[in-house]
Formats: structure tokens, C-alpha cells, sequence
């Protein structure tokens, strides 16, 4: 049998992880589908004015093989107007000339969504109280060998596989 790759003690770490996340969530009003769908429009999607912008129909399919699995399409739709009411996402519209840039069509989804000051401020929030409340726990040694790996691993894991099919092949990692 081959040797895991994959330390068995991870599998522990995630229930634990999520917990406190949990507890994180809550106390920044967030709920998971929320957290995800910013830390996507974070990372994914071009550059607009200083804005990352991504289109409606990327962050549709990123909710739908991540998040929403067995949700429709007016479900998924019915979350994002959902945050766009709750004012943490606003929608947009790419132009042509963005599609034909961005994406190499000459027509197709030209609804966006971008992620609002106030989007930004609780997802800010939320990093600081995971900082706060978890990482500050760590004993130094382990905080120092974390900040170097996880940069690291995500940095590959972003080229490897990216946010969703249509990022994964001109993403790059985000500083």
C-alpha cells in the first residue's frame, strides 16, 4: 500500500477548522455560500478600474460544482441577487471590447459581478478574526512554517486547477 500524501491528521483538521470558521462567520454575519462567492470574486475575473470583475455565468458555475451542487440555475440566481440586496456584490456588465479581450468571443455573457466596499470590509474582517481567534493561538514555530508552505501550496494549487474552468488557465496567483 502506498504511503499517503496527504498527512491522515488533515482529515481531523478540517472538521476542527470549519468549526471555528463557523464561529468566525457568524460573528462577521456571514454565511458560508457568502464567504465563498467573495473569496471567488477576490480571486477570479480581470482587473476593472482597480476592481476585479467577473462574469455572472463564471461565479454561477463556481456555486454550482462547489458550493450548490443540487441547486437550479433561478436558485443559484436567487443567492447572488440575494448579495447584491445585502449590498456585498453589485452587478455589471462587461463590455464588448472586455469579452472579446478577456475571454476571445466576439458575443456570449456580458452580465459581471464585482465585489462592493462593504463585500470587501466583512471579508477583511473575517481573515482578521480567523487571525485573531486561530492563528494567534499557534505557537510560533508552527505560525512561521505556515506562513511559508500555505502561500506555497496555493500558489500551485491555483496554477494547477484555478477558481473554476473558465480562471484556471490565465489566473495567476493574486499578491
Amino acid at each position: 500500500m502506498r504511503k499517503p500524501i496527504i498527512p491522515p491528521e488533515t482529515f481531523e483538521l478540517i472538521p476542527i477548522l470549519f468549526l471555528r470558521f463557523a464561529e468566525v462567520l457568524q460573528a462577521c454575519e456571514l454565511t458560508v455560500p457568502e464567504l465563498l462567492t467573495l473569496m471567488h470574486l477576490r480571486t477570479s475575473g480581470h482587473i476593472r478600474n482597480g476592481r476585479r470583475i467577473e462574469r455572472r455565468v463564471d461565479v454561477a458555475e463556481f456555486l454550482g460544482h462547489v458550493l450548490i451542487k443540487n441547486n437550479s440555475d433561478a436558485g443559484i440566481s436567487k443567492f447572488l441577487d440575494h448579495m447584491v440586496e445585502q449590498k456585498l456584490i453589485e452587478k455589471t456588465s462587461l463590455t464588448s471590447k472586455e469579452l472579446k479581450d478577456w475571454y476571445d468571443q466576439e458575443k456570449g455573457y456580458k452580465h459581471g459581478l464585482i465585489m462592493t466596499r462593504r463585500g470587501d470590509e466583512r471579508l477583511t474582517t473575517f481573515e482578521q478574526e480567523v487571525n485573531q481567534r486561530l492563528m494567534s493561538k499557534f505557537p510560533p514555530p508552527l505560525r512561521s512554517a505556515m506562513t511559508r508552505v500555505i502561500p506555497m501550496a496555493t500558489k500551485f494549487l491555483r496554477t494547477e486547477y484555478g477558481t473554476s474552468k473558465t480562471t484556471a488557465a490565465r489566473n495567476e496567483p493574486t499578491k
